[in-house]
């Protein structure tokens, strides 16, 4: 189902971060995709809240998706797809810190493969996916008036040791290189020269964007925030 109301989707939306973005997304007029990996109480929680602060003729649907797992990304996105007809935002907010935390001496392969998953894997992999929809259509993309964008939250941790969650640290280091790559990947079929916001390394407090020279386009945004949830949200939109 097609519309004129901006839709976003948003991975880990049931809580914290996520629900934030969600609501502030919610009362910038935006129809949001909630996405979640297990907790459906809190999507719906989120879904009811979003309900609550919407504007104009918004909508919100719950969606069930490990990103870790290819056959749930590809599904994610053909429901939303199915569902709202197009996406103009996706912000890559869901991640997980290790269960466990474990000198670096003594981490484990099951906790690194893992956050690994989450936190690198299924982020890259879904921006791929959702650029390539994108992209499989380049005249409707480039006739669009409010061109989409590729949000990803990333952390302090990309930057700030940890020697008790290494894991944790190398996979929001990865996560890190998302933006600039497909940023550069991207600026070509946007058909003309724009800015790509990055976050600047070590961070400003709340948050900051810096402009880096060369060709970039307004695709991707990756953040640090220090601030609450909903002032991290707020920066959005």
């Amino acid at each position: 189902m097609a519309t004129t109301t901006p839709v976003a989707l948003v991975t880990g939306a049931s809580r914290g971060i996520g629900r934030g973005i969600a609501l502030e997304l919610a009362r910038a007029g935006f129809s949001v995709a909630i996405n979640y990996a297990s907790n459906q109480p809190a999507a719906e929680e989120c879904q009811r809240l979003c309900e609550e602060a919407k504007t104009g003729a918004a909508t919100f649907e719950i969606f069930r998706a490990d990103i870790a797992r290819s056959e749930d990304r590809e599904r994610l996105l053909d429901e939303v797809r199915a569902r709202f007809g197009w996406i103009d935002l996706l912000v890559n907010n869901a991640g997980v810190a290790p269960r466990v935390r474990r000198d670096v001496l003594e981490a484990d392969e099951q906790s690194f493969d893992r956050l690994i998953a989450i936190n690198v894997k299924g982020p890259y992999f879904l921006t791929q996916a959702v650029a390539n929809y994108w992209l499989s259509d380049p005249e409707r993309l480039l006739s669009l008036a409010r061109k989409p964008k590729i949000v990803t939250v990333s952390s302090v941790s990309a930057y700030a040791v940890s020697t008790n969650r290494g894991d944790y640290c190398i996979s929001k280091a990865g996560l890190s290189m998302l933006t600039p790559l497909f940023a550069v990947r991207l600026a070509e079929p946007a058909g003309e020269r724009r800015r790509t916001w990055a976050a600047p390394s070590p961070p400003l407090p709340k948050s900051a964007f810096l402009s880096p020279p060369g060709k970039s386009s307004t695709w991707m945004v990756d953040f640090t925030c220090t601030g609450s949830e909903p002032e991290c949200a707020s920066i959005l939109t």
